[in-house]
């Protein structure tokens, strides 16, 4: 099931439900593209994806362009 981070623009997660529940988060920063995922429920995903979105987001590095 698709769904969108607050506070993480553009971002795109997915819960994938199987033999066990998984969820990724993927979004563009600059010119990088970066994944979060968990075998767990979303919850934990979406606070990483938060958390590194607040470190990187408009600073300099590798990403930038």
């Amino acid at each position: 099931m698709p769904f969108t981070v607050p506070g993480v623009p553009g971002s795109t997660g997915i819960d994938a439900v199987g033999s066990q529940p998984t969820s990724n988060v993927y979004w563009r920063e600059g010119t990088c593209v970066l994944w979060v995922g968990d075998t767990d429920s979303s919850g934990p995903v979406v606070a990483a994806a938060q958390a590194i979105w607040q470190a990187t987001h408009a600073r300099k590095g590798v990403c930038e362009g």
